[in-house]
């Protein structure tokens, strides 16, 4: 065998050696699609069937075209100047255009339960709930250990999915969580876990470092900027997580007992804080608390859970400006009456609830 030459090549029909493996067999050249079909082609020419194409059908040259024969507003018709580099913790990422016109109408549909239920195996957490969030309103899941309050709150954040009824999410809101700890990374500067959310690519479009200086000086952390979680008393710690929630703009802002380890001080301080932090942007929330009075002070819809996971009560109020008022709401006694309520396990529609007497599904 020649050196060089790949095996195979240059045999006859006739050659007695065996072809090596691999090796394909002689015939005839392979043609090109004019060739196939029945058309000629001249050598160093232009295929006739592209030749004999309508003048309409092919694509002009364009002036401006960028040398690679490209479009310069790039394959998604935006401008190269649009896909700037925001800064971010730990590096530089390319960010989304900002699309406008997400913030929805007061009052429109965020996220609606229709007649969920959640089992566990045979432990049934949560029974034939309705509940409508709504933008701009604030609403305080209420009631005793088990009542299947975090079960609905991770419902409505999209981490977990009803044994029965629906969830409809219009316009996919983006969803913002705070949990009773922190959870901060200890490896962050409070600047950098204030800016976390802005790392991930489903935040792209939200990417705004002068919202974190904002959020660190609404939440008196500005001189803590570069300090890291160790260094924290708890409240600073939990203002953090609060601000990371809301540095990535969320339409809805989940709370899970967000101030539930904190001292009564540094509760009602932030309890104050985050009701007038939602009212004044105009943002929805829904908090699960234990607690009576701070359910009055943050919401604008209260609604009582009692054990086995079913509604007991649910009111449209005014939240109380302050503890003192909270403590002498005119509703507090019913909520009160409401959350001591045993459970009813017939399968009847709850007393109070949403449902009227053929259970039908009744707006509140």
């Amino acid at each position: 065998m020649l050196r060089g030459r790949r095996p195979g090549r240059g045999r006859t029909p006739g050659d007695p050696r065996p072809r090596p493996r691999g090796a394909r067999a002689p015939g005839p050249r392979r043609r090109g699609r004019a060739a196939l079909a029945g058309g000629r082609r001249r050598p160093g020419g232009r295929d006739p069937a592209r030749a004999a194409a309508p003048a309409a059908r092919r694509e002009p040259r364009v002036p401006g075209r960028d040398a690679a024969g490209g479009d310069p507003r790039g394959r998604r018709g935006l401008r190269r100047d649009q896909h700037r580099l925001a800064p971010v913790a730990g590096g530089r990422l390319p960010a989304r255009p900002v699309a406008l016109g997400r913030t929805p109408a007061v009052g429109a549909l965020l996220v609606q339960l229709t007649d969920v239920a959640v089992t566990y195996g045979s432990r049934v957490a949560v029974r034939r709930v309705d509940l409508d969030v709504e933008h701009g309103r604030q609403l305080a899941l209420l009631g005793p250990s088990g009542a299947g309050k975090s079960t609905l709150l991770h419902l409505l954040a999209g981490e977990l999915h009803p044994s029965a009824g629906a969830v409809h999410r219009p316009g996919t809101p983006r969803i913002g969580m705070v949990f009773q700890q922190a959870r901060l990374m200890p490896w962050l500067t409070v600047r950098d876990n204030l800016a976390l959310g802005h790392a991930y690519a489903a935040n792209a479009d939200v990417r705004d470092a002068p919202l974190v200086d904002e959020l660190l000086d609404l939440l008196g952390l500005t001189a803590h900027a570069d300090a890291y979680p160790d260094q924290l008393s708890g409240g600073q710690a939990q203002r953090v997580a609060l601000g990371r929630a809301l540095a990535v703009r969320p339409d809805l802002l989940l709370l899970d007992e967000p101030f539930s380890a904190l001292d009564p001080a540094t509760r009602g301080e932030l309890q104050g804080w985050l009701r007038r932090h939602l009212t004044e942007r105009g943002l929805s929330s829904v908090v699960v608390t234990h607690d009576i009075d701070e359910a009055l002070l943050v919401a604008d819809d209260v609604v009582v859970l009692r054990a086995g996971g079913t509604v007991a009560r649910r009111w449209s109020i005014t939240p109380a400006t302050n503890h003192v008022t909270a403590a002498s709401h005119p509703l507090r006694a019913q909520v009160r009456a409401a959350y001591d309520e045993p459970a009813h396990d017939n399968g009847a529609p709850e007393p109070g609830s949403d449902r009227g007497r053929h259970g039908r599904r009744i707006h509140v």
